[in-house]
């Protein structure tokens, strides 16, 4: 468990059809990443992003202070006009 004094690192999740981005906030800046999303699961692309910057060195996990996330997918679906069927 990384304790407060490494931990520096804030991201930003947000999920879209298409897109998932990420935003890393630290003491060396903004870095913002964009990475294919995996619309059957759409957690496994949050996974496949954070893996892939741990990978390439962009992250370590004791760096990261807080994640935050947010999808378009539902707010897409809405204005759209795509939602699903429901039952009451």
């Amino acid at each position: 468990m990384p304790s407060l004094a490494t931990a520096t690192v804030a991201i930003g999740v947000d999920i879209g059809g298409t897109f998932t981005d990420l935003v890393l906030a630290g003491p060396d800046g903004v870095r913002f990443f964009k990475f294919p999303s995996s619309p059957r699961d759409p957690a496994q692309a949050v996974l496949n992003a954070l893996a892939t910057l741990i990978r390439q060195g962009q992250l370590r996990r004791q760096e990261v202070q807080c994640l935050a996330h947010g999808s378009a997918i539902a707010t897409n679906a809405l204005l759209d006009g795509k939602l699903g069927k429901t039952r009451f």
